[in-house]
């Protein structure tokens, strides 16, 4: 997320790009110090998106994968579970010839939904959560009903009522009037048994509720 970069650049005192692979393919596409997109590993690798139907110009997208290199065990247009979006038209400043995709938004099963049929990736809530409001440090939001949602946030006492009220009005006016919005301000997120911490977590049930590939991440 944006807000992660700026602390590591401003921790490490150098640059961060960011990469995007998983386990069953490997590396996929990573930046260069342009930082106008991800360079797709064309040389092995055919990276697809595949739009949802009706999905807007430039909204994110399903990645569909094919590796050119594994003479066993092949994936053909493999539907590993995330989403990205297209990337920027034209050659990178860069110079390389490589293809590129936009942001890679996280998995198809933790986008967040709205009743009327809105969505948003995980970048929205980086975003509201860091520039909406201050005081938060580290946030998770968790999508129980099509029409709840909670978010947790930590430390204790970081929001208050004003900061609430900012942040239910924002997210109304991106997922519809009749999204109900509940607060927990605690002193710890906990993280998964695995040891990561995941942002954006949906428990809706039907189509894109699970994802199809594991251990896919940027």
């Amino acid at each position: 997320y944006p807000d992660q970069r700026e602390r590591m650049e401003a921790a490490w005192g150098a640059p961060v790009c960011n990469l995007y692979g998983c386990r069953e393919v490997g590396l996929v596409a990573l930046e260069c110090p342009e930082h106008q997109g991800l360079h797709v590993m064309d040389e092995r690798l055919v990276v697809e998106l595949e739009p949802a139907s009706g999905a807007a110009a430039g909204a994110p997208a399903e990645l569909l994968l094919t590796d050119l290199d594994n003479g066993a065990t092949p994936f053909l247009r493999y539907r590993v579970g995330d989403l990205a979006r297209p990337g920027p038209d034209g050659p990178c400043p860069c110079g390389r010839g490589l293809s590129r995709l936009g942001e890679v938004s996280g998995r198809s099963f933790d986008v967040i939904r709205g009743p009327g049929g809105q969505a948003v990736g995980g970048t929205f809530w980086s975003l509201l959560l860091r520039t909406g409001v201050g005081g938060v440090e580290t946030f998770q939001v968790v999508q129980h009903a099509l029409d709840r949602l909670e978010i947790r946030v930590t430390p204790e006492g970081c929001l208050g009522h004003q900061g609430r009220q900012v942040l239910t009005a924002r997210i109304r006016q991106s997922l519809g009037d009749d999204m109900q919005v509940e607060f927990r301000e605690l002193a710890r997120l906990e993280p998964l048994p695995t040891g990561k911490h995941r942002f954006v977590v949906s428990r809706l049930a039907g189509p894109g509720a699970a994802g199809g590939g594991g251990g896919a991440g940027a």
